[in-house]
């Protein structure tokens, strides 16, 4: 995080500033959801909200560090990895056909589709 010393200080954890983990918690703790708009660098962060029963899932702004996921059964699995999503069995490697053609005639498919229907 490039902003992690700036976070510590609006809320009180600089001496943690290098922790990231307690930091982004108490970050959560204090601004919820807000949190990842305040968030600069390139990152990916997964928060589990027991109390909520919600599960968040965010990346940088630029998108420099990939983010995916995919559902195998009742297991929701992200990654930074299409590979590593595909290499579990619960995973689908049916082709999406939609974003192949896409990419084929040099159109763009939408920022959330990959080549797998299942990722």
């Amino acid at each position: 995080m490039y902003n992690a010393e700036a976070l510590a200080a609006r809320l009180g954890m600089v001496e943690s500033c290098g922790d990231y983990g307690a930091l982004l918690l108490r970050g959560y703790e204090r601004v919820g959801e807000e949190l990842p708009s305040q968030l600069r660098g390139i990152y990916t962060l997964v928060l589990w909200d027991g109390d909520r029963d919600a599960l968040t899932a965010v990346r940088d702004c630029t998108g420099a560090h990939p983010c995916f996921y995919a559902r195998a059964g009742q297991e929701h699995l992200i990654s930074s990895s299409v590979d590593a999503l595909l290499d579990h069995p619960g995973v689908s490697r049916q082709v999406n056909r939609a974003a192949l053609v896409d990419y084929i005639v040099d159109s763009w498919p939408r920022l959330r589709e990959t080549f797998y229907a299942g990722v």
